[in-house]
């Protein structure tokens, strides 16, 4: 298994973990809207990466299949539309949705990956 296809893996099981034990702590604690902020951050961050890996995986084949030649880019006004619309779903829910913590979740998903390729140092490339 490549390195691609071990981070996208994990990053979705990660991410559906997350998701989880969000969905458990909603239920348990009192503060709804901080923690649904959270999970609308991580949603977006979650889109993004994904977006994100394909986009760069297709500039990849792209430049192997042409000798080099350059995309149209990666996507960043997609990537940052898609906050926008998170920032504007804050915006007209705000009671259902935290700001603190959709700015708290957003980072999750693009931190996931170092410690997802660490791990995969570490199990695959040690031996």
């Amino acid at each position: 298994m490549d390195l691609m296809q071990f981070m996208r893996r994990q990053l979705v099981i990660l991410t559906a973990v997350f998701l989880s034990l969000l969905l458990i702590s909603w239920f348990l604690t009192p503060y709804k809207t901080f923690i649904a902020g959270i999970a609308l951050g991580i949603l977006t961050a979650f889109y993004n990466v994904l977006h994100l890996a394909r986009r760069l995986r297709l500039a990849g084949e792209l430049a192997i299949q042409t000798d080099g030649k350059k995309m149209s880019g990666l996507g960043v006004i997609n990537r940052f539309l898609m906050v926008t619309l998170g920032v504007i779903i804050l915006y007209k829910f705000p009671e259902v949705f935290d700001y603190r913590g959709f700015a708290l979740g957003l980072p999750i998903c693009y931190f996931l990956p170092f410690f997802i390729a660490l791990v995969y140092r570490k199990k695959f490339l040690s031996s």
